[in-house]
């Protein structure tokens, strides 16, 4: 059959117009409907482009990872912009010179006065190294006082015990000054300082304890002998489930009785006191820095227990500072010391310098406080899906990188889901003096975060060693992004609104209606 060439060049064209044409109104419906369109009708859509939800990348160990698409309503949480410090030496010596709160940063220190200087692990992110030799410049230049009198206390908390070489202090350093690495379960490291005020009623009645109750109103005696046996079998209550609740009820009535401050002796006999460190969000004491560095820095372990247990407080909150009734119990202990100043940085969201405070335990942090509240904190509306991450706390263990909850349930809905990211190499925190699944579920959970988040939130923890982090733990477990999203999408709906968080370090989101 002989083909006409006008014809056939006509119907050529027109398919091709016609493919044209349909790619073009299918593009348009759409841009118009949106991808989610097509899923109530049952029909099968193709993975989508790449948009501003996709691509995002959160701290996960050595290298980021990579978040799959999240849908079209996505809000990446990241810190205010903030002007690095453009002579970092400089600010420092300013900061030591000008002290705040005080006419004088160690006034009438003799030459032959001991220091004990509270200073930060290995893990912390900032440049602790820059800090000390510019503490130490100015004692010798101002002060004509004599390193050899000085000593570092290393607040380890429940991390390992690290060599001081890993401080990266230097050989001249670690060669003249003295260091204790503070070990929590030591009682005979420790001298008694005294008790703090009692908190309110407030514990008793918000726990529903009724055993609680009754302990408040023991005679001292029990209460001290109570105390010792807490001391003593710490290890052995929290190892033990069946002694999880008795410790938790033995160690939030003795709270309430004030906190019992057990200083390391160095610190508690030294003429003078520093507190170095950083100053940024912490999800129980409002912001970190200031007399944190003494405690838990530098106290025993029951003394650290009976102060994490305020956290039930609901003034013990995340970015809360001034009425928060944990870090005023913190400071009232550092008050108890001969002489405490305090030496601390803020850095901006890049991670550099952005001022340095020294000077008043309360006043200087205060002073900081007002700094890191302008990178931290940020506006944000509350969706049913969040996502975290931390560059430093994913590189450790659950028990570390369990604090990111705190900046989350600042940011999920009621009835939402929480997606914390992190490598986790140190399993639950197997390097802790106590049970950390203990910690983290009856006294994280139980006591605090419980209290103080949305109703119905589930938590999702994506690990390489998620099974073996979150075993005990209120933690479902998942080994990779694509599965917690899938189980997080089957509860919310698929592409529901999300939050993502790539490093909690700076940032405290700040619920918007």
């Amino acid at each position: 059959m002989k083909i006409n060439r006008r014809d056939f060049l006509k119907k050529f064209f027109g398919a091709i117009g016609v493919v044209f044409a349909g790619s073009f109104l299918a593009d348009s419906f759409f841009k118009l409907f949106g991808r989610k369109g097509f899923a109530p009708l049952g029909i099968a859509v193709a993975s989508p482009a790449p948009s501003a939800s996709s691509g995002i990348e959160i701290a996960f160990g050595n290298r980021p990872l990579v978040l799959p698409y999240l849908g079209d309503s996505v809000q990446v949480l990241k810190p205010n912009s903030y002007d690095a410090l453009p002579d970092v030496n400089r600010a420092m010596d300013e900061a030591l010179n000008e002290p705040i709160g005080m006419d004088e940063l160690f006034k009438d220190i003799k030459p032959e006065d001991k220091i004990a200087v509270c200073i930060s692990d290995s893990t912390r992110s900032f440049d602790q190294p820059s800090m000390v030799k510019a503490l130490l410049r100015f004692l010798a230049d101002q002060k004509k006082h004599s390193a050899k009198n000085i000593t570092f206390i290393i607040g380890n908390g429940n991390h390992a015990v690290l060599p001081v070489e890993k401080l990266g202090l230097g050989p001249e350093i670690e060669r003249t000054c003295q260091f204790v690495n503070v070990n929590g379960a030591d009682k005979n490291s420790f001298i008694k300082m005294g008790r703090t005020r009692p908190p309110d009623k407030y514990f008793a009645k918000v726990m529903g304890w009724e055993t609680s109750s009754a302990l408040l109103d023991a005679p001292r005696s029990i209460l001290s002998a109570l105390r010792d046996v807490a001391f003593l079998d710490f290890d052995h209550l929290s190892r033990n489930s069946s002694g999880g609740p008795l410790l938790r009820v033995l160690m939030s009535s003795i709270s309430n009785g004030g906190t019992e401050i057990w200083m390391d002796r160095r610190v508690a006999e030294a003429d003078w006191v520093v507190a170095l460190g950083q100053i940024k969000p912490h999800p129980l004491a409002g912001y970190s820095g200031g007399a944190k560095a003494v405690l838990p820095g530098a106290t025993s372990r029951l003394t650290t227990v009976q102060n994490h247990l305020l956290q039930a407080h609901p003034s013990a909150d995340i970015g809360k500072v001034d009425d928060n009734i944990l870090r005023l119990n913190i400071e009232e202990a550092a008050r108890m010391l001969k002489k405490i100043v305090m030496f601390n940085v803020v850095l901006n969201g890049e991670g550099k310098p952005a001022r340095f405070v020294a000077g008043d335990i309360v006043k200087a942090h205060r002073e900081g406080v007002k700094t890191a509240r302008k990178v931290c904190e940020v506006a944000a509306k509350r969706t049913p899906l969040v996502i975290v991450a931390n560059d430093t706390q994913g590189k450790l263990d659950l028990y570390q990188f369990s604090k990111s909850t705190a900046p989350a349930t600042c940011a999920v809905s009621a009835g939402g889901v929480v997606i914390l990211c992190g490598e986790l190499p140190g399993g639950t925190g197997e390097n802790m003096a106590v049970n950390s699944s203990f910690a983290i579920k009856e006294v994280e959970y139980q006591f605090g975060l419980k209290r103080k988040m949305p109703k119905g939130v589930d938590f999702f923890c994506v690990s390489p060693n998620a099974k073996r982090a979150t075993q005990g733990t209120f933690y479902h477990p998942f080994e990779s992004i694509d599965n917690a999203l899938s189980a997080a999408w089957k509860k919310l709906g698929r592409y529901s609104p999300a939050t993502v968080i790539p490093n909690t370090d700076f940032i405290i989101p700040i619920p918007q209606s």
